[in-house]
């Protein structure tokens, strides 16, 4: 993995877990539903670029095939 596409997958993924923390948070605390259900579908959004960015850095290394 190129270390630029490392360093933005590991940005990605982190900003990802403070969103499903945030939300878990919402959701045990008394507040409404919706922005509890709005932050889990950031979470996706985000898990997306997340798995975007791993394929991109394997397709960039060659994937981890023998040369």
């Amino acid at each position: 993995m190129t270390s630029t596409t490392l360093v933005a997958t590991i940005i990605a993924a982190a900003i990802a877990f403070m969103v499903l923390m945030k939300a878990f948070y919402h959701r045990g605390s008394s507040r409404t539903d919706s922005v509890s259900n709005n932050l889990m579908q950031l979470r996706i959004f985000i898990q997306v670029i997340v798995l975007g960015l791993i394929l991109l850095a394997l397709w960039l290394s060659g994937g981890g095939r023998p040369d």
